[in-house]
This record gives structure tokens, C-alpha cells and sequence, in this order.
């Protein structure tokens, strides 16, 4: 799961990380969120990325070494030739939305491995240190 740390909040529940040199080149290519058993493409050691050949907008986080978000892309469409950001380690693609239903921005700190057993996430809710599964950009909305 990937969880910003600085809003409290989830952005993705079921995030994959792209290491091959093939799916990194593939990346959301053929791909659809709403479809995919996944809900955020990870792609370590990576601060460029493409849209072309794709359908749909895209959601971008570029973090550091520290996972502190240096760059943020919200909607970007398909056919961009080359995206970049130079201070970036790690950039994550998400369903176009996520960036805004989640308050994620410039300078948050996010956790890439975050896991949560259900216990402690009904108690974490309760006591409103995060927010519930509805922050979500729901598949629906990430469609538009």
C-alpha cells in the first residue's frame, strides 16, 4: 500500500512495482486501472516516464531517496513524448484524480510499503489518524 504520511491518507491499496526492463518499458500500456489487479504502478530507480500508446490520464508522484514528493503530474494525457524529473528516485503512476481526492502534494512524505493489519486499521480510523477506504479515487471517477 502507498500512504501519505504527512495527510494521513491512502493512494493506493494494491500498488505493483515495475522492475523489468520490459514492464517498465510497457508500463500502464494496455493496461486500465478499473481492469488490472493493481491500483498504482511503482517504478524504482526511474524519474522519466512516457504516455505514448496510451488511452487515458495519468496521475504522477516523483519522490526522492526519503519518498518526500519532489514532483507531481495530475492528468497527464496520452502522448507525451517524455516526462521528467530530475531530483526524483521513484516515480508512481495512479488512476488521474488520486493527486487531488487525496490532498497529496509537493513535500508530503509517502510510504511505499505501508501495511496495516485490520485491527489496527478500524482503530486508526476511530481515533482519525487516517482516513477510510471512501479517500479513494474510486475506479469509476478514474475513467473520466
Amino acid at each position: 500500500m502507498i500512504f501519505n504520511l504527512s495527510k494521513k491518507v491512502y493512494l493506493s491499496y494494491r500498488p505493483v512495482s515495475v522492475d523489468s526492463f520490459f514492464k517498465r518499458a510497457r508500463g500502464m500500456i494496455g493496461h486500465d486501472f478499473s481492469a488490472a489487479n493493481f491500483d498504482a504502478m511503482i517504478f524504482p530507480r526511474c524519474n522519466t516516464i512516457h504516455t505514448l500508446f496510451m488511452l487515458k490520464k495519468l496521475d504522477i508522484i516523483f519522490v526522492d531517496t526519503n519518498n518526500r514528493i519532489v514532483g507531481i503530474r495530475k492528468k497527464l494525457p496520452p502522448w507525451v513524448p517524455f516526462v521528467r524529473c530530475g531530483k526524483a528516485e521513484t516515480t508512481i503512476e495512479l488512476p488521474p484524480g488520486t493527486i487531488e481526492a487525496t490532498r497529496t502534494g509537493l513535500g508530503d512524505i509517502l510510504n511505499l510499503r505501508s501495511e496495516v493489519v485490520p485491527e489496527l486499521a478500524k482503530q486508526l480510523r476511530e481515533k482519525k489518524i487516517i482516513t477510510s477506504v471512501e479517500s479513494m479515487v474510486s475506479f469509476k471517477e478514474s475513467k473520466k
